[in-house]
């Protein structure tokens, strides 16, 4: 049985990029996909495409049109039929901008929903039936009980229920991978592919070089790549670019810098070069360090020992993120019997009962609790379940950001608040229910065994969701939020700066000690007492959605075998040897299809998987013991053959050697992996290789295992793969998480009013100093924020030797709320000009330039601290 959960077992998720050219999908210009968009043909970029929707036929009887819609109670009385005729029609947004686009291919899924009276529980019943026809589908729902049969009719008929048809398409698509739109542009990643190495001589002398990309180019703007004479010069280049691209290896070393980027693009293609026989650094990041606010975007580290994982890009051409997409379309599904009695002519007698739901209670020992299953009364084999918990939902693309958004508002420490919102997710445990699975069918008082489990769906006046807010005491009523069992999406409150600090420690700890942000969702049915539901906001949380997967080559070998006879033959199995010098190895076949049946000449390719890992592969000979072998003769018989199929090519192939990327900003640790892979309607389980537990990957950095599938299969590719990864735990890095979460476009700073006394003889004629300037910072290699200037006029007014000025600098946010050890701090340097004219210019004296010095709070300024 396979569980409707959404499980801690990951589809294989690839994140390499596709180039334009190399698309297979439709492609989109827009991030976000729906169905009121047109698509490019990647065949045909001038050809455009569209997801349809869909609606009911009709068809004209006696002179009436009738919608192609009939129930149909079944012969022996049990159960029943819906079927439905549908048609392909252009969304509305399109009609008057289709100029020949085209529907898309996609896969659709059918159901029907309804709402069953005095429960609020709402029902989903599938069409397992959907046939193509020449204008849409035909789609028919089977239930398999009279009294389940009643209440179709009922929902459909009776207004009450609410019903529905629910039409979801599903479309492999491919939208820009990465684009200057979106949340955090004010802080991207550069993603660093590997994309060539080649050997090249300069003036006699060999070299290696390695060609570098940043394939999300376009997420940095081209004024970053500005000419920047204000700033310090690279060399003698006095015009260097404001940012700065830098190569390190592995141990920090730097291995190459560009300080003369003219514009984004310019990232596409870079590179470094070593001296031929100098070993290459087993892995590489870049940092591209914006001088004029000293700001570093670190990349992700590549591994420079495998082959390059992609090309460079062709100049503009942009890459793109291949996904499957799934669209829902909701059609009003209520028609009277008095107004459409042609749908329910073959109903015959029934009662219109809305069926009700009976609980039992199943101890689940993992997390010593009890949870509640629902058996429908009208079709005793389906049990509805509630999920276990509600945790913080993910962003679907890299890094996988936690939906947990903050927005500052104000200028100072006292002001300044934080606004957050934020969604969850319901998550369900799935050895859970197959524990509850087991004992239900055991259970005295359930008579059916061909159990199924779906998820209970409520409307929102049955939820109630209660959290314990920041300032405030108690768990609180949130009214405001939008609740469902699947999701739940609010905006808190603002709070004060002091009060998120802790907010942010707290969650980013998954702290059991504080209720902050926890909390849990009540659920309300007639005469059924139901569990709350727990919530707890952390953003440690591990998701499925956070590991890239992709081959890579190892020692696994590409078979050609051929029928070289006249006759065709067939074989039901075969055994592999493998041959390494004086040792012989078994191995493992994936992608042959067995028995095996080739014609004279015919010829196929599958992989051979060694059991042990062989040193010398090059050097490794397969060999292949055919059992079963058959001669299929003119005459239709088939006798034993002592003939087999010949090996005729062997090389070393793309295997099973799986690496995995951590896409997420913050550490991963692993207990395990395990997996299968879909091959028809079977999973078969892989068998792990060379993996050294436990298993910690900082952000950006890969780990890699062998993956076996335990018995032939047919073949399979890497979407067929999934993997389980046992214990995923996560311990997030505090600044990166900040930067995600954080809206640090509106408001990254707050402003700290300093007072800066001057105590220093007056400035007058009589003195040797004419002007003193005060230049501040933020951060010790920042730029200029502010200056304050002090002249003899500052002392007209005042009986003393003393001047007061103050400034307000605007300092980093993220430092307070970091604790870091700058937090308060700037930085500043006092700049003086002595026997100036009267227009405040140098008179023969050029300025004395002070060092800089950081500081925090109020600044007195006398001899001491003024430059020699």
């Amino acid at each position: 049985m396979k569980l409707n959960t959404n499980l801690l077992r990951a589809k294989v998720l690839t994140m390499q990029g596709t180039a334009q050219s190399d698309l297979k999908v439709p492609y989109a210009d827009v991030a976000k996909v729906s169905d009121s968009i047109l698509f490019n043909d990647h065949t045909n970029p001038s050809k455009k495409l569209y997801i349809p929707q869909y609606d009911f036929e009709v068809h004209r009887i006696s002179g009436n049109q009738q919608l192609r819609i009939e129930l149909e109670e079944a012969t022996d009385g049990e159960g029943g039929s819906l079927n439905v005729l549908l048609k392909t029609i252009p969304p509305e947004e399109l009609k008057n901008r289709l100029n020949g686009a085209l529907p898309m291919d996609h896969k659709t899924a059918i159901s029907l929903l309804f709402t069953v009276p005095g429960t609020s529980i709402e029902k989903k019943l599938p069409f397992t039936e959907v046939l193509n026809t020449e204008h849409g589908f035909d789609a028919t729902l089977r239930v398999s009980t009279f009294n389940e049969f009643s209440q179709v009719c009922a929902a459909i008929s009776d207004s009450e229920y609410g019903c529905r048809m629910e039409i979801a398409r599903t479309v492999s698509v491919a939208t820009p991978m990465y684009s200057g739109a979106g949340k955090n542009t004010a802080d991207p990643k550069p993603v660093l592919h590997f994309t060539k190495k080649e050997n090249t001589n300069i003036r006699g002398t060999n070299f290696t070089r390695i060609h570098l990309s940043i394939r999300n180019w376009d997420a940095f703007s081209d004024g970053l790549f500005s000419a920047s004479p204000e700033l310090p010069p690279c060399g003698r280049n006095t015009r260097a670019s404001r940012t700065w691209v830098d190569i390190f290896d592995d141990e920090g070393q730097k291995l190459y810098g560009y300080c003369g980027f003219g514009k984004n693009e310019n990232l596409q293609n870079f590179s470094f070069a070593r001296r031929a026989g100098q070993p290459l650094p087993a892995t590489c990041y870049v940092v591209l360090w914006d001088r004029k606010t000293n700001k570093k975007f670190v990349s992700n580290k590549v591994n420079l020992q495998g082959n390059p994982n992609s090309s460079p890009l062709k100049p503009g051409e942009k890459i793109y993120s291949v996904s499957t997409q799934t669209l829902k379309q909701n059609q009003p599904f209520h028609f009277k019997e008095s107004q459409h009695p042609y749908i329910y002519r073959n109903t015959g007698d029934r009662d219109l009962v809305a069926g009700g739901y009976k609980p039992f209670r199943i101890q689940w020992d993992n997390d010593e609790s009890e949870h509640i299953y629902l058996q429908e009364e009208v079709n005793p084999k389906k049990f509805l379940y509630l999920p276990d918990s509600f945790r913080l939902a993910k962003e679907e693309s890299p890094p996988f950001s936690p939906k947990f958004h903050v927005k500052m508002a104000g200028r100072t420490l006292d002001d300044l608040t934080a606004e957050i919102s934020y969604q969850l997710e319901a998550f369900t445990d799935s050895e859970r229910l197959e524990t509850a699975l087991a004992q239900l069918k055991n259970h005295e008082d359930v008579e059916e065994k061909e159990i199924t489990f779906s998820p209970l769906v409520l409307s929102g006046e049955q939820l109630e969701y209660k959290l314990f807010l920041p300032e405030a005491s108690g768990f609180k009523s949130r009214e405001e939020s939008l609740v469902t069992l699947e999701n739940i999406q609010d905006t808190l409150p603002p709070i004060s700066l002091e009060a998120f600090e802790s907010v942010f420690d707290t969650v980013i700890k998954d702290s059991s000690v504080s209720n902050i942000l926890t909390g849990h969702v009540e659920v309300t049915l007639p005469g059924i007492s139901i569990p709350s539901i727990p919530v707890s906001i952390r953003l440690g949380q591990p998701d499925v959605e956070m590991l890239a997967v992709d081959n890579a080559k190892n020692s696994n070998f590409q078979l050609e075998v051929k029928n070289v006879t006249s006759r065709t033959l067939s074989a039901q199995g075969v055994v592999v040897t493998i041959q390494d010098g004086e040792n012989t190895f078994t191995g493992s076949k994936a992608g042959i299809q067995l028995p095996l049946k080739l014609a004279s000449g015919e010829s196929i390719t599958f992989s051979v998987i060694p059991d042990v890992e062989i040193e010398k592969p090059e050097e490794a000979i397969v060999a292949l013991t055919w059992e079963g072998m058959q001669q299929h003769n003119d005459d239709g018989s088939v006798s034993n053959t002592a003939g087999s199929f010949s090996i005729v090519n062997q090389q070393m192939g793309e295997g099973d050697t799986i690496v995995v990327t951590n896409l997420l900003e913050s550490t991963i640790k692993l207990d395990g992996v395990n997996g299968f892979v879909e091959s028809g309607e079977r999973e078969v389980p892989l068998i792990i290789k060379n993996l050294s537990i436990p298993i910690i990957v900082p952000p950006g950095e890969s780990f890699s295992f062998d993956a076996i599938a335990s018995e032939d299969v047919g073949p399979y590719e890497l979407s067929d793969l999934s993997f389980n990864w046992r214990g995923l735990k996560t311990e997030p890095d505090k600044g990166q998480l900040f930067d995600a979460i954080v809206d640090t476009t509106v408001q990254a700073t707050y402003e700290s009013t300093v007072k800066v006394s001057l105590f220093i003889a007056p400035i007058s004629n009589d003195s040797e100093i004419r002007l003193l300037k005060i230049e501040f910072k933020n951060a010790e290699n920042g730029p200029l924020i502010e200056e304050l200037i002090f002249t003899g006029t500052d002392f007209q007014d005042t009986e003393t030797e003393i001047v007061e000025k103050q400034v307000n600098l605007p300092l980093p946010i993220k430092d307070f709320i970091l604790g870091s050890e700058s937090s308060g701090q700037y930085w500043f340097r006092i700049i003086l000009i002595k026997k100036t004219d009267g227009s405040g210019d140098s008179a023969g004296s050029a300025p004395v330039i002070g060092a800089w010095q950081n500081k925090a709070g109020s600044l007195e300024i006398t001899s001491s601290l003024l430059p020699i």
